[in-house]
Formats: structure tokens, C-alpha cells, sequence
């Protein structure tokens, strides 16, 4: 389905659902795409978005990000701030 994601543990979101948020890396109908997920507890995941991914891929309707590939980043928080 994707071949690099990165994910975030974020206790202090107000929005229970989205404690954990992950940047998957995975097709698009053109090319590769990063997609958000976010889950309330780390196990179960949906796009963030109404879109959905079909045998692997993202179909264009479905981008919640722009199609261009882009490289995915960590980040840290702290005092109230998050970067």
C-alpha cells in the first residue's frame, strides 16, 4: 500500500481521533503521493479526508494533498509549540 510513512504521537490534540497522525507515502494514478492518516489510538487509521485508497492507490479524486511529491519530515513539540 505505501513504502515510507512517518508517525506522530500527539496527546495534548483536543480531538481524541486524532492523537496519532501519519504522512504514508504511496501511489497515485500518475506517480507517488503523501497521504495524511490520522487514528485515535495508533491501530486503526482513515485518510484525513473523504478520500479513500483503491488496491494500493489514490485515485485523483481522492488527493487530499497536492499530487507533487514532496519529502516527508518529522516534528517535535514543546512549551507550547509545535515545529
Amino acid at each position: 500500500m505505501g513504502w515510507h510513512l512517518i508517525v506522530i504521537h500527539d496527546p495534548d490534540d483536543p480531538d481524541p481521533s486524532r492523537r496519532f497522525k501519519m504522512m504514508l507515502m504511496t501511489r497515485w494514478e500518475k506517480s507517488s503521493t503523501s497521504v495524511p492518516l490520522f487514528s485515535g489510538d495508533g491501530w486503526y487509521w482513515r485518510m484525513g479526508g473523504e478520500g479513500k485508497i483503491s488496491g494500493g492507490i489514490v485515485p485523483t479524486a481522492s488527493l487530499v494533498l497536492p499530487p507533487e511529491f514532496f519529502e516527508q519530515g518529522g516534528s517535535t513539540s514543546g512549551r507550547g509549540c509545535t515545529i
